[in-house]
């Protein structure tokens, strides 16, 4: 099966899951990537590899005329069935974008950049059809988050998968923007003319240990990798998470997140 294929079957089976989830958890920072894009009733939005279309919707809020895309046609179901009818949605890859050059005064993309199999294409698929001076800005993790109890779901998952905890390992790109430097020089050597790097912290917690097994088995990779053990494997994992998060005793979370912004040039070029 191809990379894309996977991401596509593996967010789709699990959209539902991301949108009742890891949606009101994400709400705050993808308001401030949307804040971040300075959208207006008269900007033109796509936000790019959508998922659930939570950011598309507050763009939507603003007024502004948004379309969301994404390569899983299992997320775009689910951001067309959550999101008014004036927020348009199409199945696409980044790396192929179906729009004319121009097309946008804005873009945002939440935590997509790491995802995408070629960078380089989606990049230059941004600047073409971004309009002179437009703004793209996507938000990533960062490396100064802290969450224990997330952290001990997900050693033991680790420990009960037999090491393969990543069911994406290999092919996502977490590290270049993790470092809000190497994420900023690679927008700037992509061809952004003006790039701005920041990271910001969001903080709060879990209701309890089922909330944190939940919040961390709705992420497609880890709940993939879930998926994958048979049903009593599931049930001790399920009852040896609740154990060490009960030990831990701090459901607390604080994410890292780095928002970064290019512009394409004024020139077009």
């Amino acid at each position: 099966m191809q990379p894309e294929e996977r991401y596509a079957r593996a967010y789709g089976a699990r959209a539902d899951g991301y949108a009742s989830v890891l949606d009101p958890t994400l709400e705050p920072i993808l308001r401030r990537l949307v804040d971040l894009a300075e959208v207006r009733p008269d900007s033109r939005v796509l936000d790019l590899a959508t998922g659930t279309g939570a950011a598309a919707r507050i763009a939507a809020e603003a007024g502004a005329s948004v379309v969301g895309v994404d390569i899983s046609p299992g997320m775009i179901d689910v951001a067309r069935d959550r999101s008014p009818a004036n927020v348009r949605f199409e199945v696409a890859d980044a790396a192929r974008l179906p729009f004319e050059a121009c097309s946008f005064s804005a873009m945002t993309c939440g935590f997509g950049l790491s995802h995408f199999l070629d960078v380089g294409a989606a990049l230059s698929e941004v600047l073409r059809v971004l309009d002179a001076g437009g703004v793209f800005v996507e938000c990533s993790w960062g490396n100064e988050g802290a969450s224990p109890a997330f952290s001990a779901a997900l050693q033991l998952l680790q420990e009960a998968s037999g090491g393969a905890l990543h069911a994406f390992a290999g092919i996502l790109d977490e590290d270049t923007w993790a470092d809000v430097d190497r994420g900023a020089d690679s927008l700037r050597a992509a061809g952004f003319s003006t790039v701005a790097a920041r990271t910001e912290s969001f903080a709060g917690s879990y209701a309890n240990a089922d909330e944190a097994i939940a919040w961390t088995l709705a992420w497609p990779d880890y709940g993939e990798t879930f998926a994958k053990l048979d049903g009593a494997a599931q049930q001790r994992y399920v009852d040896d998470a609740r154990t060490a998060i009960g030990e831990v005793a701090d459901l607390s979370w604080r994410f890292a997140i780095n928002f970064y912004a290019g512009f394409r040039p004024l020139d077009g070029g």
